[in-house]
C-alpha cells in the first residue's frame, strides 16, 4: 500500500496486513470492498476515543483508503461452433495499488 501523509503532526496508530487496514477495532478489507469503480473507504474517530469505518458529519477523518477498480482477464470457458468462448475472471487486488491517506489525529 502507498501511504500519503495528509499533513504534519501525529496520526492514529494503524496497522496494515495484506489488503486490510485497521485502526483500533475499525478495519477496512480493501479486497472485499473492491468494485467495478474506484472506492473510497474511510476510518474516522467517533469522538469518544474509538474509531469507526465510514464517514459521517462531525467525525474527524483518521485515514482514507483509495481502492482501485476491479480488473479482469479474459479466459477461455469452452468452445462452440464460432470458436472459443471467453469469460471475464477477476484479478485479485494487488495491495500495492491501494493508496492510504493518513490524516493528522490527536486522540
Amino acid at each position: 500500500m502507498r501511504l500519503e501523509m495528509m499533513g504534519s503532526g501525529p496520526c492514529a496508530d494503524f496497522a496494515i496486513s495484506g489488503a486490510t487496514v485497521s485502526v483500533g477495532e475499525a478495519s477496512v478489507d480493501c479486497a472485499a470492498m473492491q468494485s467495478d469503480h474506484e472506492v473510497v473507504a474511510d476510518i474516522c474517530s467517533d469522538g469518544q476515543g474509538d474509531f469507526v469505518a465510514g464517514a459521517a458529519e462531525g467525525r474527524a477523518y483518521v485515514l482514507s483508503c483509495i481502492i482501485p477498480p476491479q480488473r479482469f482477464e479474459m479466459v477461455q470457458d469452452g468452445e462452440d461452433e464460432n470458436g472459443p468462448i471467453m469469460k471475464p475472471v477477476p484479478i485479485p487486488l494487488n495491495p500495492s495499488e491501494v493508496v492510504v491517506k493518513v490524516w493528522p489525529y490527536v486522540g
